[in-house]
């Protein structure tokens, strides 16, 4: 595969980083914030391998002749789309057109995989925000990926908002426990309802090696007229994440008291109101814009979607109906714009809503 770009961007700093290292450094920053859905580990592995394996296979054309192109990942940003399009099989030119699913989702896939990496290259640097969103600003901006009204994001997908989140992360950071919030399965809205007192004790930020499902700590989503009162388990990152932000919010002299809401701070509209709903939608909503992931199938209940998606493939529909606050299967499947009857043939681990057997 010859790429024709014949000049390489990026930082000095990330030009210093060899690809086979930053693949490395989506693994460092996994251990420091559990990025990776549990789920997803084995097959994150295989892809990032095949990653190092095309990009290897790269030339690009200078004037001291054909020179291999992506070998640190200031060369990666340079030439993401002509790999992208390798990884894909989709040409060059038409990787950001309006593509058929079959087409577009493996070109979201690897776009997606490549900003993860070259986010993680930039975090182990200790880059700025400003820094790292100048290369979320340099990926391809791609068209929407199904014809669905609405569906779950991808693993990969949720994988680049937790890069993100992680790699740009400041100590009180609320949009970041907003979006672990609604990553745990709460809806935008019930996360504007949640107080210090509805979050599990969290104290060991350090320890976050894998945990039994049953073991993880809890959090308390309040519910609201569709949905009911649960408990959320939380995951390595839900705990990293809600757990410095339990820390910080008892980190100053004076004690706020337990009522007092997580994220939401209420100045003329009452928690759990349509107001501080849009509020909290607008926080995940301009995550995904940033992000390139805000398409017309995609929402701030897209990432909801995902947790429930994942939770019934993992550990089977009545996880699934639990974490969904939905009185039953029918309403859950309404919901999550599938048929009940897919869900009740589909075991777990095979397949998804959206494609039934």
């Amino acid at each position: 595969m010859n790429a024709t770009t014949a000049t390489t961007t990026g930082t000095p700093t990330l030009q210093t980083v060899m690809l086979n290292e930053a693949v490395e450094m989506v693994w460092d920053l996994d251990d420091r914030w559990g990025i990776v859905p549990p789920a997803a580990h084995e097959e994150l592995r295989g892809d990032l391998q095949t990653l190092l394996t095309v990009a290897g296979g790269f030339t690009v054309a200078t004037k001291t002749g054909n020179t291999a192109a992506i070998e640190n990942v200031g060369q990666l940003v340079t030439h993401q789309k002509q790999l992208i399009a390798a990884l894909s099989g989709v040409a060059t030119k038409h990787v950001t057109d309006d593509l058929v699913t079959e087409e577009a989702t493996p070109v979201h896939h690897w776009r997606n995989l490549v900003l993860v990496v070259v986010i993680a290259a930039a975090a182990s640097y200790r880059s700025s925000t400003a820094a790292i969103d100048e290369l979320v600003k340099g990926a391809p901006r791609l068209t929407t990926c199904t014809i669905s009204e609405r569906r779950p994001f991808t693993d990969v997908e949720v994988l680049l908002m937790r890069s993100y989140v992680a790699a740009t992360y400041r100590p009180g950071d609320r949009s970041a426990s907003v979006y672990a919030l609604v990553d745990a399965g709460m809806t935008p809205g019930e996360t504007t309802k949640v107080t210090l007192d509805d979050i599990d004790d969290i104290d060991d930020l350090d320890e976050l090696d894998d945990l039994e499902y049953s073991s993880v700590p809890y959090i308390h989503a309040p519910g609201n007229e569709h949905v009911v009162a649960r408990y959320l388990g939380l995951d390595r990152f839900g705990k990293r994440v809600l757990g410095a932000h339990n820390r910080h919010a008892f980190s100053g002299q004076r004690r706020p008291p337990m009522t007092a809401q997580l994220t939401y701070i209420p100045r003329k509209n009452l928690p759990g109101s349509k107001e501080a709903t849009s509020s909290a939608q607008n926080v995940i909503s301009n995550l995904l814009k940033h992000l390139g992931l805000w398409h017309a199938d995609t929402t701030a209940s897209s990432l909801t979607q995902w947790r429930i998606q994942s939770e019934w493939k993992s550990h089977g529909t009545e996880l699934a109906l639990e974490v969904s606050g939905r009185h039953s299967l029918p309403q859950m499947c309404e919901a999550l714009k599938v048929e009940p009857a897919a869900v009740r043939r589909t075991a777990p681990g095979r397949g998804d809503f959206n494609v039934p057997d």
